[in-house]
Formats: C-alpha cells, sequence, structure tokens
C-alpha cells in the first residue's frame, strides 16, 4: 500500500532506556552507545560483551539491530569480536544511518548468525536497554479507519456458491489513499483456523466502493471442494504503521458439504528434529464411514510451514492395516529444505481431507571435538556440544 508523506523535516524524540521484566543469567551485558542522539549519514559504534561460556567453541556472529518503535524502520550491522571469545568476549558494531531514515527513537537488539550455533539466550542480562533517537525526515502518516456493519446475504451455503458481502468504513483521522488503501476482504473458516480461497484462487476478492462515501460491495466465490463448517468474513485495513493493519469481522455463518470427511488421528513421528536431507517417517489413523478404498479417497502428505508454503511434491500414504474408514497409514518423506520450523499438511483427490500434523523442526548440527584430560590419559570427544567424561577435565 502507498502512503503519503509529509514533507517537515526533523523530528526530535527524547532518549530513554526500555525496563525489561526478565532476563536470562547469561546473554549481553555492558551495552554502550558511542551517542544517544544521531542524523542521517552519521556513525554509531555499540559496544557490548558476550557471557556465554558454554558458546566458547562455536564461531558465530552477531547482528545488531536498530528497529524504531513507532514506525518499525530498522537498521542493521554486523559485529564483530575484538577481544575475548564467543564465549566471553567484547564486541563493536559500527551503525551508517541512512540519508533516508525516519526520524523516531530506535531500540536495539541483537541475533546471532552462523555457521556457528550461537548461545540460546542473546538478551541484555541488565534491567536497561538503551535506546538510541535519530533526527530524521518525518514518516508517514497513516489513517485511523473504523470498518462496521460487516453482513453476507445468507448464513448458510454450499460449496461452490457465491457469497454477497457489504461493509461501512470511517476514516476517524488522517487521509486515505483511495486507489492504494482499498480493504482487502478474506472469509476465514473458523472451526480450524484457515482461510477460504475464493474461486479462482488468485488474490483476494477487491471491494467497490470509496471511502468517501463510506459503503462497499464485493462476492466471494466459494470452492467446489469444500467440507462442512463454520467460516466468517474478515476485513482488512490499513492499520497505524507499513507493517500493521487492523482487522475487522463479520458474523458467523455456516457451509453445508455433502462430501464425507476423512478424518487423520493420531499423527506420529520418529522423531522431532531432522537434520536436512534426514529422512522424515510419519505414521497416522484415518477414520471416516461409508467411503471406499479409491485413490481419490488415499491420504497424501505435504511439508509445509507456517504461511502454509507448500514444498515439493505431495507423497502418497501406504496403507498397513484396515481400509480408508478404520485405517493405519505411514509414509516415509525424504527432505533438502533450510533450517527451519515445518509441519505436514493431509490431502486427497477428492478434497475430503485436511489436518496438519505436529511441529517438526530442521536444524543444521555442527559437530566439534575438545580434547579431555585426566592425569596422564587423554581423550578426544566429538559431536555436538562435546562434554568431557566424568574426572576428565577439557585441556
Amino acid at each position: 500500500m502507498k502512503r503519503f508523506l509529509s514533507i517537515s523535516l526533523t523530528l526530535s524524540i527524547l532518549t530513554f532506556g526500555i525496563p525489561t521484566n526478565s532476563f536470562a543469567t547469561e546473554g549481553i551485558t555492558q551495552i554502550s552507545l558511542s551517542a544517544s542522539v544521531a542524523r542521517p549519514g552519521e556513525k554509531i559504534t555499540i559496544e557490548f560483551e558476550i557471557n556465554a561460556p558454554k558458546s566458547a567453541d562455536q564461531k558465530y556472529g552477531i547482528s545488531v539491530i536498530l528497529t524504531g518503535i513507532k514506525l518499525f524502520q530498522s537498521v542493521i550491522t554486523r559485529a564483530e569480536l575484538i577481544e575475548g571469545n564467543q564465549g566471553i568476549g567484547k564486541w563493536r558494531a559500527i551503525a551508517l544511518i541512512p540519508t533516508d531514515i525516519f526520524g523516531d527513537t530506535y531500540r536495539i537488539s541483537f541475533k546471532g548468525v552462523g555457521p556457528g550455533r550461537p548461545p540460546n539466550n542473546l538478551v541484555p542480562i541488565s534491567n536497561v536497554v538503551p535506546a538510541i533517537t535519530i533526527i530524521g525526515q518525518s514518516g508517514p502518516v497513516y489513517p485511523q479507519i473504523e470498518i462496521s456493519d460487516i453482513t453476507t446475504d445468507k448464513l448458510s451455503y454450499v460449496p461452490g456458491e457465491r457469497i454477497l458481502i457489504n461493509f461501512k468504513s470511517q476514516v476517524l483521522s488522517g487521509a486515505v489513499n483511495s486507489e492504494d488503501d482499498i480493504p482487502t476482504v478474506l472469509v476465514k473458516d473458523t472451526k480450524n483456523n484457515l482461510i477460504i480461497r475464493a474461486t479462482p484462487r488468485t488474490k483476494p476478492p477487491i471491494a467497490i466502493g470509496g471511502y468517501a462515501s463510506g459503503s462497499w460491495s464485493t462476492s466471494y466465490l466459494l470452492p467446489q471442494d469444500m467440507l462442512s463448517t463454520q467460516a466468517q468474513v474478515e476485513i482488512r485495513f490499513p492499520g497505524t504503521s507499513n507493517i500493521t493493519f487492523g482487522v475487522a469481522k463479520g458474523t458467523v455463518f455456516s457451509i453445508q458439504s455433502l462430501k464425507t470427511e476423512v478424518k487423520i488421528l493420531d499423527i506420529k513421528l520418529n522423531k522431532v528434529t531432522y537434520q536436512p536431507n534426514e529422512p522424515i517417517l510419519v505414521t497416522f489413523k484415518t477414520s471416516s464411514s461409508g467411503l471406499l478404498s479409491s485413490d481419490s479417497n488415499k491420504p497424501s502428505l505435504m511439508l509445509t510451514d507456517n504461511e502454509f508454503t507448500d514444498f515439493g511434491i505431495a507423497i502418497p500414504a501406504t496403507l498397513t492395516s484396515g481400509n480408508i474408514n478404520s485405517g493405519n497409514w505411514k509414509a516415509e518423506v525424504t527432505q533438502s529444505y533450510k533450517d527451519g520450523d515445518y509441519f505436514f499438511a493431509f490431502y486427497n483427490s477428492e478434497g475430503s481431507i485436511r489436518e496438519t500434523g505436529p511441529l517438526l523442526r530442521i536444524r543444521t548440527t555442527i559437530n566439534s571435538s575438545i580434547t579431555c584430560l585426566k592425569g596422564k590419559t587423554t581423550k578426544k570427544i566429538s559431536g555436538v556440544n562435546p562434554k568431557c567424561p566424568k574426572g576428565f577435565k577439557k585441556v
């Protein structure tokens, strides 16, 4: 969405410390800034110390992030280790303030980066996190909008039917760009907490209307391959920053389908954390009634993430006992995905399955070696986070 920018030149906000409620016993200490106020084109030096003895053998890096508390603009720079080691050491980062930055108060945060494994808690141990005021150009002026009177033409629909939607808007303050700040209309499955994609499955429908009149309307064609559920209209409209949006919800209505659902139950993985390229073994059960064990009813599964981005090809499951109405199934999925959190989404060509599996993690593990000494005996221990045996000391 485009935004209007005001032309005034500077914004000055008093600096302050941002208190935190709880802190790690190991983490970042002794944070200092070369200045508490900066202008575009200037450099700010941030120094800090790390207290994480268990991470001494991990060659990780640290990014320092300055994030505006009102406009969410950010500046990211890389810190360098200047004293000590990754376990206990002193770090320095130099941030160049961009010339087009918005005036705001920027809080400081830290993020570990590879290839080594950073400490789990890169948070300040002290009770105050320093912030910096940047005197830059004025940021966007965001409107305050209210959406109300969301209605549908009926309270019950069938798959493939078109929903007629109307709603009202009121601009409480600020100005809107009528061309680019048009509300987005979605229909959400409230039973399964999923967005029901309109047909054709491209972008959400565009509402017809205007902020001047305050009246909007659109239609939403439900897909044919749906199961019975509860749903409601969700209107998303410009929020109070460039990364937020407001949400208004309508009355819950029903979608009645004649299709028999195949329920996926008792999903189990052979483990929780996998390395890239490691096979994932999945077992589960199906439950339904009166269905034939046809290819159209046979379940498949696909790896996905929190954005419901499908990866690779759907893998057909193998029936190990029973049938589609009461059966046990298994599947082996070979993956080559980057580190992240994922889960399985279950499908069939009949469109009678809707289920997701438990969370799984893909993590690249880095083995390291240490030498341990007991008297005149030495041992070399390798692995992820290796430790010396009882009675031995690390040398």
